[in-house]
């Protein structure tokens, strides 16, 4: 009987193992088929402020989004340039409410937050392609109500070194 159980074990290894090879596979095509941009943008008609960053238009676009869909609209944006290269968006979300230890972890892997995984992993994309590697986005709740939404994103700096639209 030990050795029908060993054999019944590696079936199942195998058909897993063969399972993770054709899925891999899958994403692997998948991921060779998309193929990300990465220049200036415009948030303008995201944020109505003029501002740019650098990135690409279709997932940046999918991070606000994803903000809206999850935290209702935002009431306020303030925008900055940190050490002239990063654009440091802060959204106030005022019927979004968390505690300090929700708001700490919103962004942690958790099945309650994929949505928020998936904007983390937008930040994260967006750091890689620029070498930026100061950027990321995290919550706190905002003192007046609701939560603020802290995004830091690689700034787009034109051929003369001056940030478009950024105040600084």
């Amino acid at each position: 009987t030990d050795h029908r159980q060993i054999d019944d074990v590696n079936e199942v290894v195998s058909y897993y193992k063969e399972l993770y090879t054709i899925l891999t596979e899958q994403t692997r095509q998948q991921v060779t088929a998309v193929k990300s941009s990465c220049r200036p943008v415009s948030l303008k008609h995201v944020l109505h402020v003029e501002v740019w960053a650098t990135g690409d238009a279709i997932l940046l676009d999918y991070l606000f989004e994803i903000l809206r869909r999850q935290c209702g609209a935002w009431s306020g944006v303030d925008t900055s340039m940190k050490e002239n290269k990063y654009l440091v968006v802060c959204l106030h979300f005022p019927d979004f409410n968390t505690t300090p230890q929700q708001a700490a972890s919103l962004f942690s892997p958790s099945v309650d937050n994929i949505p928020f995984l998936v904007c983390k992993q937008i930040i994260r994309d967006n750091s890689e392609q620029t070498n930026l590697h100061g950027c990321g986005i995290v919550a706190a709740p905002h003192d007046g109500g609701g939560t603020q939404i802290t995004i830091t994103l690689a700034g787009a700096v034109n051929r003369n070194d001056n940030i478009y639209g950024g105040r600084s």
